[in-house]
């Protein structure tokens, strides 16, 4: 018996040391498994995700996906275009993440003024570089583009909405890479003794359900 476990603790400290590229090598290996019906393989897959979590943060990141897929579009086969919007669009979600407060949701909200961004200066090059073949097609790149500038200005406003009732953000972008905010963690630290045992946590608590009230109309 002492064998056994001591060849278990084995294995899991094994497993534990894998780097995320290891452990997505064997997720790519498991899911052919899985996808022939071998149900431990999606046991292993979701063990191998839970410790290294970076994977799914980054490769199950929507809105990345569709903000590549965007760039895709616009730059088509201009590999010189494709690089200079990656990078371009990684600084505009890196300086509004700095000048933001780090929470999920001016997250969820830095991602759709971004990825509203990209649609909207899309759809107005589309129309300065092609034109309609027929007036049908032009209102209807004419909807489009009022629709994607509709959008953006909610998305804009959404964010602005949330800076106004959120603390102020610190001017420190490690935010970006995923680190937990001072607020966050003055919010875990109060969370079993509720938010009146610090000073202006109550306050704070209540100007944050005001700006998800104040925001809710125009997330519509």
């Amino acid at each position: 018996m002492i064998a056994i476990n001591s060849r278990e603790k084995t294995n899991t400290d094994m497993f534990e040391k894998l780097t995320d590229e290891e452990a997505r090598t064997q997720i790519r290996e498991l899911a052919v498994k899985a996808q022939e019906g071998d149900i431990n393989a999606v046991v292993e897959i979701r063990r191998l995700l839970r410790q290294n979590p970076n994977i799914y943060q980054t490769i199950g990141d929507l809105a990345n996906h569709s903000h590549r897929a965007w760039v895709d579009v616009i730059a088509e086969k201009d590999v010189e275009l494709r690089e200079m919007l990656i990078h371009r669009v990684g600084d505009l979600k890196r300086q509004l993440r700095v000048e933001s407060t780090d929470t999920a949701i001016t997250r969820l909200a830095i991602d759709q003024v971004v990825g509203t961004w990209l649609q909207l200066y899309y759809a107005e090059m589309r129309d300065a570089i092609d034109s309609p073949p027929s007036l049908k097609v032009a209102e209807f790149r004419l909807k489009q583009l009022e629709s994607a500038h509709r959008r953006h200005l909610k998305g804009i406003a959404a964010l602005a909405t949330l800076e106004r009732f959120l603390p102020q953000a610190s001017g420190d972008a490690s935010g970006v890479i995923g680190e937990e905010s001072n607020h966050n963690r003055l919010v875990s630290s109060v969370e079993m003794s509720g938010t009146d045992s610090v000073p202006g946590m109550a306050s704070q608590s209540r100007q944050r359900d005001r700006a998800a009230i104040s925001i809710s109309p125009l997330l519509r």
